[in-house]
């Protein structure tokens, strides 16, 4: 495993033990992670702690995906960074979507929380004032009394050319296999 990943994914546990949280690094898949941070210039790896309102760690990609710095998007916080989503698309923050996806997360028990991951799009200002489209996957480290989320680690990937410009929110589970099946989904049409 190359040095600079292992010393990425040391310092965002540093970060969280700092706070004095244990992350629990293998919930996720450290080789998936680690082409992201040395390949993969289209998808930014992210760790949020929402409590108080930080990245622990941000891929150092960031302006090839999001058009802003890593420091420039580490200072604004996830919350500021929220405001630079598409007014029409923060249907997906704001909405009865997020509702609904943790009404599910509310019938599981909390250890099971990290079997699964939320995936969602939406378009992302970027510093010139266009829009780019992102996709964002992430999954739970730790999270509320009320299932929301305290600690993530996700990515955020560029899409140049989709499919279909709808809105999405959907829930996948672990399964068997190491792989991730759709257990919920919503589509929000224009």
């Amino acid at each position: 495993m190359n040095n600079q990943f292992i010393e990425d994914l040391e310092k965002a546990k540093a970060a969280a033990i700092s706070d004095f949280l244990e992350v629990e690094m293998s919930c996720f898949d450290q080789d998936r992670y680690k082409n992201i941070i040395q390949e993969d210039k289209t998808t930014v790896l992210f760790f949020i702690d929402f409590r108080q309102s930080k990245f622990l760690f941000l891929s150092s990609n960031t302006p090839e995906v999001e058009g802003y710095t890593k420091e420039e998007i580490i200072a604004m916080g996830p919350f500021k960074f929220y405001d630079l989503i598409h007014p029409a698309d923060n249907i997906i923050m704001n909405s009865n979507t997020f509702v609904s996806i943790n009404k599910y997360f509310i019938n599981l028990d909390k250890d099971d929380i990290s079997d699964y991951k939320i995936g969602y799009n939406y378009r992302l200002k970027q510093k010139d004032g266009t829009y780019v489209w992102l996709d964002n996957e992430f999954i739970f480290l730790m999270a509320g009394d009320n299932y929301e989320p305290l600690i993530i680690v996700g990515t955020a990937q560029k899409k140049e050319q989709l499919a279909s410009t709808k809105l999405y929110a959907r829930i996948f589970k672990l399964n068997e296999e190491d792989d991730y099946d759709m257990v919920f989904e919503n589509i929000i049409e224009d």
